[in-house]
């Protein structure tokens, strides 16, 4: 069984570089926390090949064409972990 890697907002918070979100409503933090995983998973599945159009908000869109820009300019390509 491997070992599961630190997540990024873990390492910030340990080397004292995480944000200070205490004078952000609970509520704005909520809606940013949701929009934030269902950006994920829209990305993910588009990386993956099995995004349904479906899923795409008009919220999420900007993200998934911006994500999509950055791949084509940028010549990254996807692999696997």
């Amino acid at each position: 069984m491997s070992t599961p890697l630190p997540r990024v907002s873990d390492i910030l918070a340990a080397a004292g570089l995480a944000p200070d979100f205490s004078v952000v409503a609970p509520h704005v933090l909520e809606a940013a926390r949701a929009r934030g995983t269902a950006v994920h998973a829209l990305l993910e599945a588009d990386a993956y090949g099995y995004l349904d159009d479906d899923a795409v908000t008009p919220e999420t869109a900007p993200y998934l064409d911006a994500y999509r820009k950055l791949i084509a300019e940028s010549g990254a390509a996807h692999i696997a972990s």
